[in-house]
């Protein structure tokens, strides 16, 4: 298709929306009861509706290029996960003191953490305490101690910790505070009242832009949000993010 051909074709097709009320001759009666318009969202489709998954990295990706015969809606969609997320932050035997902060569990997008701790057998004396790191530094505070243990295991024990250390990541730390011993034991934090949508900020953003396109130079599309576009017919579109997502577009 040609430049002259598009744009025949764009004269040619009846646009998407607004809809097109075909001019009425007035009447007396008009004068005196003013025409009422309804206008809703519902999109009409006059083709098949062609959708297309397009995988969006932290480099500039090509999603669309000529020629351009239509509109096209790009979503960004959520990621349906559950607002409640389960966890296993550590499952095995330690023979001395350590910890998760290898494996942090981020908890960014969160309001409230339970923890359960399953001792399965014990030799010494041991402790385990709540972990918050720093965002600024990449230190790691204490926030609580949990538990202090000396026992032979076969216990199960449950810690609410609400708001208390649930900043950006957090970890479990585990201290042998005798001269020897070991601890198998498994821990589980569970995660509730996830903040959804765009409240994840630009960690789940896509940018809309060219093929020089960057995340400080592109048009935001934040989780959840669309956009309608409708390119000239010799214009590449790029997209790029900061971690992979997949995005749909959709050629109206």
């Amino acid at each position: 298709m040609n430049y002259r051909e598009f744009q025949k074709r764009l004269k040619d097709r009846r646009p998407i929306s607004p809809f097109y009320l075909e001019p009425t001759p007035k009447t007396p009666a008009a004068i005196y009861y003013p025409e009422i318009v309804y206008s809703t969202e519902v999109m009409p489709l006059t083709r098949n509706l062609k959708t297309e998954i397009v995988i969006v990295s932290d480099v500039a990706t090509k999603i669309l290029e000529p020629p351009h015969p239509t509109c096209y809606y790009i979503i960004n969609p959520t990621d349906f996960v559950g607002v409640t997320t389960s966890v296993v932050l550590f499952d095995g035997t330690a023979t001395e003191s350590g910890n998760t902060q290898s494996d942090p569990l981020g908890v960014s997008s969160f309001l409230n953490l339970h923890l359960h701790i399953n001792i399965r057998d014990a030799d010494g004396e041991w402790e385990f305490v709540a972990q918050s790191r720093d965002p600024y530094s990449g230190e790691w505070a204490n926030v609580k101690t949990l538990l202090s243990y000396q026992g032979t295991g076969g216990n199960t024990y449950y810690f609410y910790l609400g708001k208390d250390g649930i900043c950006t990541e957090f970890a479990l730390a585990w201290n042998l505070l005798s001269d020897s011993g070991s601890l198998e034991f498994s821990a589980t934090a569970t995660l509730k009242d996830e903040v959804r949508g765009p409240s994840y900020g630009l960690g789940r953003c896509v940018f809309i832009g060219d093929k020089t396109i960057t995340p400080e130079t592109g048009l935001p599309l934040p989780e959840g949000w669309g956009l309608k576009i409708f390119p000239d017919p010799d214009i590449d579109i790029y997209a790029i993010a900061f971690s992979e997502r997949n995005i749909q577009v959709f050629w109206l």
